[in-house]
């Protein structure tokens, strides 16, 4: 117990300011009394406390006041601070606390004595391993219990001393060497100068490690020892923090010194904690082992320090820092032959004994103050300064982080259950993934049957939400929570397909039964895929939708697994397709009744809800916190983005003010983009919208700069707002389309009750009589080579023109409207005349050509 008093008795020395207080002539509880109110100090720095009494070191210990609240609970703890010797780790430790809290009683179970207080704006618990034990075994006991009483501990720091691994350079102790050090400096630029008192901070690299547990691995045949097994890295905020203060070194230098003052100052520790002197730090030579039963290391020095390693005297006295590899085992090492056979082969810096015992259970950074040089020399006259200037660099490390950044980390806790689910769930993976690994041939029939990218728009999704929204990226959320479920239970099944109205490729019902096939097989493959591949590879043909949605039923039939099939914005998907959609929907819902789950994503249409209507269905009204979740992604954008995160705060709060001036309605939103729009560009705008709302297929950004009359194809994108138009496929083919949906929802008009139309809101029958029209005269003249204004046709217009202007024509003579129907008739008779008389015409004048060769 002496030692622990001892400790003890130097962590309250800091209040000792007369010599009267350096003489125990009474009871420890009486002289502490004195000291609170002998301290001018006090007042400020402690102010009145009552007096608690501890017995964690078998005595009675006095309490650490400090104008800290008194109020602070387990929960306010987020940093935890671990060191191995009580006599001087725990006593630095200490030291650097700006305020000292009351204790708190440990929780049952919990064997550590703790102390608590703050350093810049972290509350840290500090606790000491049993006096006379260390090891790993005792580091992570310790650390196991700080976490059952400190719950909310968000990383840890283990601070202590360790032995250095010096590089020796040439052992021949020459003036030669000594003035050709420069050249080998420059040679072995890279290795460390360590002496006793630098600071040592576990940092990995390319090619080495933090922490490196040496001793663990296995020996073969012939002695050779293999390390096996690799310790996790120090968190990521910890690696970033020591990374600003390099950095900040580099340009101002560290401030270790002005941290250690404080124990200067301490009459009771200067003696034993301050700088030891360049004297007393001696390097011996490899091959020169410490004298048996001499104390001191005077005799091992040799004639004229013969035995010594020379180096080059420092500019100054203060700690040198230095980064990499810790070598961690429970033995000491005093054997310089064996420090640096391993020093050489794990790139170690410093040897220690506690950190190989908390890297996997206790995410930490290990910071140890040289006390020696793990030789034979080893004693611990440095090991108080050590301990300090190890504590100094961890206060400073503390100082850069933000609290209020640290308490939105997962607790130690936490990330140690998700690591544990992590790894249970990838077991489970692993295992069911070898059970069902898909074989060279099994992928190359799936490849062949379906190779669209169905979670590219999940992928997006993922990637693009903002925490606390949800609304914004509703699919892709469904389809996270699913996984989970996937993951964690291997037996359940899961398909899911977009439907996207700015993406051709999503808007048919083979390719999403293909991909469907494709998610929902495993090894062995499904008779009924391979007998796809069989009837179809050879001729090069694709199976029909009645082949495809065969195979699926005889999938889900031949399963006892629960599928979970995910289809979204089923009212994207095409007019022409969607009946077929919503047929193989019903037919999916009635295969293997109890194990199909469905779930359907739509805006309220009509043949939706009538193809559906025996169906569950949920109606949200999403407005409210759509407008929300539109909110916190933009206010995310300005923080987190690199290029919005510079702008200045005057431009972010005009986007903020837009934000609450938003249009309650997308038809508010579309009519003020139209309004925008100069009136002497009304009709081909017009047009525009007609042709990208009623075409056949997609149309390219060319051929609808014809529609309208542009000579430069640019013209319609700088003409039609961002809200109405986008450019698809911009690196290849330079798709345009509606920006959304709701654009075209908007600008058709489907009832008579609707809002009387604007220039650019029409029904659809005559938009499809206006391209019939167009169609009709690009035929017309094609032969001609007629240039429109100074844009030449291009050949995929004409193709259009010829294949599809039939149709349009019937949809237009189909309408319901009698003075439309009048119209469009008038139209499109005119254009049928000329196209009858052009080839009459062409007729006579082909037959007098022949006459005349005749």
């Amino acid at each position: 117990m002496t030692s622990k008093r001892k400790a003890v008795d130097e962590i309250s020395g800091h209040l000792r300011k007369s010599p009267a207080h350096l003489m125990p002539t009474k009871d420890p509880q009486s002289i502490w009394m004195e000291r609170i109110e002998s301290d001018p100090y006090s007042n400020d720095k402690y102010h009145e406390g009552t007096q608690q009494k501890s017995k964690a070191m078998g005595e009675a210990m006095p309490e650490i006041f400090s104008t800290a609240r008194q109020d602070l609970t387990y929960s306010d703890y987020t940093v935890g601070w671990i060191c191995a010797l009580p006599e001087t780790e725990l006593v630095a430790a200490c030291e650097m606390l700006d305020e000292e809290h009351p204790m708190l009683p440990a929780a049952d179970g919990d064997t550590n004595v703790y102390f608590l207080g703050r350093i810049g704006s972290h509350n840290v618990v500090i606790a000491c391993l049993p006096d006379g034990s260390t090891g790993k075994s005792s580091a992570a006991t310790v650390a196991k219990d700080m976490l059952r009483s400190f719950r909310k501990v968000r990383f840890g720091v283990l601070v202590g001393v360790g032995g250095g691994a010096p590089y020796l350079g040439n052992s021949d102790n020459s003036k030669a060497t000594a003035e050709g050090s420069d050249e080998e400096d420059e040679e072995f630029g890279d290795i460390k100068d360590i002496r006793l008192g630098d600071v040592v901070i576990s940092l990995h690299s390319k090619s080495s490690e933090a922490v490196v547990q040496y001793d663990f691995g296995k020996s073969v045949q012939g002695g050779v020892f293999f390390r096996t097994g690799t310790l996790n890295k120090p968190p990521h905020i910890l690696c970033a923090a020591v990374g600003k203060l390099k950095a900040r070194h580099i340009a101002h230098g560290h401030k270790l010194s002005d941290h250690l003052s404080k124990i200067s100052a301490n009459l009771r520790l200067a003696p034993k904690f301050q700088y030891q002197g360049a004297s007393k730090d001696q390097l011996f030579k490899a091959n020169v082992v410490h004298s048996k039963g001499r104390k001191t290391c005077k005799d091992c020095c040799g004639a004229l320090n013969v035995n010594l390693v020379e180096r080059k005297e420092r500019h100054d006295t203060s700690p040198a820092l230095h980064y990499g590899t810790i070598g961690s085992a429970d033995q000491v090492i005093k054997d310089s032959t064996l420090r640096n056979k391993w020093a050489k082969k794990e790139n170690i810096i410093c040897f220690e004994m506690e950190a190989a015992g908390l890297m996997d259970s206790f995410p930490c950074l290990v910071i140890r103050g040289i006390c020696d040089y793990a030789d034979s020399h080893k004693n611990k006259i440095w090991q108080p300064y050590a301990a300090a200037t190890a504590a100094a660099y961890a206060k400073e490390l503390l100082n850069v982080i933000s609290g209020a950044e640290v308490t939105k980390m997962r607790t130690v806790n936490e990330a140690m259950e998700k690591l544990s689910a992590d790894i249970a769930v990838n077991t489970a993976v692993s295992q069911r993934v070898e059970k069902h690994m898909l074989t060279a041939d099994e992928l190359s029939i799936l490849d062949w049957l379906s190779s669209s990218n169905f979670s590219a728009p999940q992928n997006s999704a993922s990637d693009s939400r903002t925490p606390g929204t949800g609304l914004l990226w509703l699919h892709g959320v469904v389809i996270e929570d699913l996984q989970q479920l996937y993951k964690r239970n291997p037996q359940k099944r899961l398909a899911y397909w977009y439907f996207q109205f700015s993406d051709v490729n999503t808007q048919n019902v083979c390719n999403m039964l293909q991909s469907f096939l494709r998610q929902l097989s495993s090894s062995p493959l499904s008779s009924a895929i391979r007998g796809l591949r069989d009837r179809h590879q050879k001729s090069g043909s694709r199976p029909s939708t009645e082949e495809l949605m065969e195979a699926v039923r005889n999938i889900i039939k031949g399963t006892e697994q629960d599928v979970f099939i995910v289809i979204d914005a089923l009212d994207e998907c095409p007019l022409s397709e969607r009946r077929n959609l919503l047929r193989r929907i019903n037919e999916l819902r009635n295969v293997n009744n109890m194990k199909v789950h469905i779930l359907a994503t739509s805006r309220r249409e009509p043949d939706i809800n009538n193809e559906l209507k025996n169906l569950p269905a949920v109606a949200m009204n999403i407005e409210d916190q759509f407008g929300k979740d539109i909110k916190l992604f933009v206010e995310a954008a300005l923080l987190k983005n690199v290029k919005l995160s510079r702008w200045d705060e005057d431009s972010k709060s005009q986007i903020r003010e837009k934000l609450t001036a938003i249009n309650e309605t997308l038809e508010q939103t579309y009519e003020e983009a139209l309004k925008r729009i100069p009136a002497k560009y009304e009709e081909r705008v017009r047009n525009i919208l007609m042709w990208l709302t009623s075409s056949r297929r997609p149309m390219t950004l060319q051929e609808i700069a014809v529609v309208a009359s542009f000579d430069i194809a640019q013209g319609v994108l700088e003409l039609c707002s961002s809200l109405l138009v986008t450019l698809i496929d911009e690196n290849v083919n330079q798709t345009i389309k509606l920006a959304h949906f709701s654009v075209k929802e908007y600008l058709i008009i489907t009832t008579q009750k609707q809002k009387l139309p604007s220039p650019y809101r029409f029904k659809n029958e005559l938009a499809q009589a206006v391209i019939s029209e167009m169609t009709v005269t690009y035929l017309l003249d094609s032969d001609k080579s007629v240039r429109l204004g100074k844009k030449v046709m291009p050949r995929s217009l004409l193709k259009y023109s010829a294949e599809f202007w039939p149709q349009h024509a019937i949809e237009a003579f189909n309408s319901n409207d009698p003075a439309l129907h009048r119209d469009c008739k008038l139209r499109l008779t005119c254009c049928l005349v000329l196209i009858i008389l052009r080839d009459i015409l062409h007729g006579l004048i082909s037959m007098t050509l022949i006459r005349i060769s005749i």
